[in-house]
């Protein structure tokens, strides 16, 4: 009795400490989902109070990258088609845009729900040829463009490999899958 307890006991746990980086489905529509974890690609500082979470997303044959975004706990919009810059080490710049329509509110910009500071979720349709150019370098800036004002930072050369390598894996594996 007393080892089916501590097994019941232990069984969560256990479960909960599986990595799982990418979870795939198939909908009746016989189209893969996919997507990664929440990373992160931005910090705040003293300069800069921009911070930034990101994970891929497959659905529908389409690659997207979303972002959640808080800047230092200051209210802010981002409108339809805003612009993201992702510049590469070597002056590459993708530009994406975004999908919908945000105004922040509290805990949108965190992984966290309890979180207070106000951010946004946002969500980047990428093209093919913008996932190889991301693939082939690494990212040292990023900039989200908004209407009166743009949210900025550098990437440190660590979350620069983490991005590009989750990046390749996340693409070889939605190839592997459709």
């Amino acid at each position: 009795m007393k080892q089916f307890l501590i097994l019941l006991f232990f069984l969560p746990v256990v479960c909960l400490a599986q990595p799982s980086d990418h979870s795939f489905s198939t909908p009746e529509h016989s189209s893969a989902v996919a997507a990664t974890t929440w990373q992160v690609i931005a910090r705040p500082t003293v300069r800069n109070p921009l911070n930034a979470f990101y994970r891929f997303t497959f659905n529908e044959g389409q690659y997207f990258l979303e972002l959640k975004v808080s800047a230092g706990g200051v209210p802010f919009v981002v409108a339809r088609n805003a612009e993201l810059e992702l510049e590469t080490e070597h002056g590459a710049i993708v530009t994406v845009y975004n999908s919908t329509y945000r105004h922040s509110c509290k805990g949108c910009g965190s992984r966290h729900a309890e979180s207070n500071i106000e951010g946004v979720t946002l969500n980047f349709p990428i093209p093919v040829a913008a996932i190889h150019t991301l693939c082939d370098d690494y990212l040292a800036h990023l900039r989200l463009y908004l209407a009166d004002s743009q949210l900025g930072s550098k990437v440190t050369l660590l979350r620069s490999e983490q991005f590009r390598d989750e990046l390749s894996a996340f693409f070889a594996d939605c190839k592997l899958h459709q």
